[in-house]
């Protein structure tokens, strides 16, 4: 058996069932290129793309309504009652972090604009945000920007 590629390492570690956007695998080349980051600025971690939309009052949530737009972890770090279905979760986080040193890694979707949008960890890198936990590292997939390969891309498709 060959070395495993960079794109079968990282599906390997974040494959399904372990991210819960809607990032449809099959839509990738194998060959997808994927690439790491350390984010030692607490303005990078804050600037991240989150799957959580704004507003979420009793408005539909729904990622299509272009009304919505993704929440920033900074955003929701200065005001957790953007999301209050997450907020006890969030907070849970944050005692996690502050009363133990944790490495911080997180699956992210590379965006046009030197962007990126969270696939899996929003509450953690809101909790980090917070608690201004350095460094995190963002393993990044460098794929299509395309509602084919996950729905929340449509808003910044070519």
């Amino acid at each position: 058996m060959g070395r495993l590629s960079e794109y079968e390492k990282f599906y390997q570690r974040y494959g399904m069932p372990a991210i819960t956007v809607q990032l449809c695998w099959s839509a990738l080349p194998i060959d997808t290129e994927i690439k790491n980051r350390v984010l030692n600025n607490l303005g990078e971690l804050r600037d991240l793309r989150t799957a959580w939309y704004f507003p979420q009052d009793n408005e539909s949530i729904d990622y299509l309504d272009a009304k919505k737009e993704n929440l920033r972890v900074g955003s929701v770090a200065a005001d957790l009652d953007l999301v209050p279905r997450h907020k006890g979760r969030i907070e849970e986080w944050v005692e996690k972090i502050r009363c133990e040193r944790t490495n911080l890694i997180f699956p992210a979707y590379a965006l046009p604009n030197s962007e990126y949008l969270l696939l899996d960890g929003n509450h953690r890198a809101v909790a980090a945000a917070i608690c201004e936990t350095l460094p995190v590292t963002l393993h990044i997939l460098k794929g299509k920007v395309s509602k084919g390969v996950l729905p929340d891309l449509w808003r910044w498709e070519p």
